[in-house]
């Protein structure tokens, strides 16, 4: 329904920006702006708007959805999410409630493959699984990975556990200040970022994902090592 508001009148998508939270029922729509060209189906852009709609519900409500739409069409994956409502609505409500929600979902069908790292186990996943920076040799990524599994500990709070994660950074050769570090790169392997995103590969095999700290606590203390563990198995 937004898309084809934005089809037939085009400065919805502005004034959706100014609204993000309102009902398009307020739109106020006008028969004399509809345009007498045909207006081309762009699926990209359908993709794009749903993902602003979806990124606006709340956890249950998608959590709902996808129940409801994998009963029907992806029953293994309805197996997988039937019985774990609360920690589904946990996972889908991370980088929701704030002024720039996370917008991954355009279609419940995505669901699946885009979280599938909190779901599946690790014990089968191989190296080409991982997406570690080619940047980065093996060496290094062990390093960082032991080095934090020295220093993880389940009952830190954000600012602590990224603490800690910037603490280790000289020790490994990597620069804990993005300032310095863009300044003289040429003298570090890294930045904290870096050493970050090789935990987050770790963890979730990926580049990208929801807030990590958030994802780890939702995995446990048990998983994470264990995710850890295991890539490092695979990388030596």
């Amino acid at each position: 329904m937004e898309y084809l508001l934005n089809l037939i009148n085009s400065d919805f998508e502005d004034w959706r920006k100014q609204n993000p939270t309102t009902s398009y029922f307020e739109f106020p729509f006008k028969v004399s702006k509809i345009g007498s060209n045909n207006p081309m189906f762009d699926f990209v852009k359908l993709d794009d708007c749903s993902k602003q709609v979806i990124s606006r519900f709340k956890a249950d409500y998608i959590y709902e959805n996808c129940l409801s739409w994998a009963k029907e069409f992806d029953t293994n994956f309805y197996k997988k999410i039937k019985d774990k409502k609360d920690f589904c609505v946990k996972l889908f409500d991370i980088d929701r409630n704030n002024n720039n929600p996370r917008k991954d979902i355009a279609k419940w069908s995505m669901v699946s493959s885009l979280y599938s790292y909190m779901f599946d186990g690790v014990d089968s996943l191989k190296l080409e699984d991982y997406d570690f920076d080619s940047k980065f040799n093996k060496e290094d990524i062990i390093a960082v990975l032991n080095s934090y599994k020295k220093v993880y500990d389940k009952k830190d709070d954000k600012q602590t556990w990224f603490e800690k994660i910037k603490a280790l950074c000289p020790e490994l050769g990597f620069c804990d200040n993005m300032k310095e570090y863009k300044k003289n790169p040429e003298d570090y392997k890294g930045n904290v970022a870096d050493v970050s995103g090789i935990i987050r590969v770790a963890i979730t095999t990926r580049r990208n994902s929801p807030d990590l700290y958030e994802i780890m606590n939702l995995l446990g203390d048990k998983e994470v090592k264990n995710r850890i563990n295991r890539a490092i198995d695979l990388l030596k």
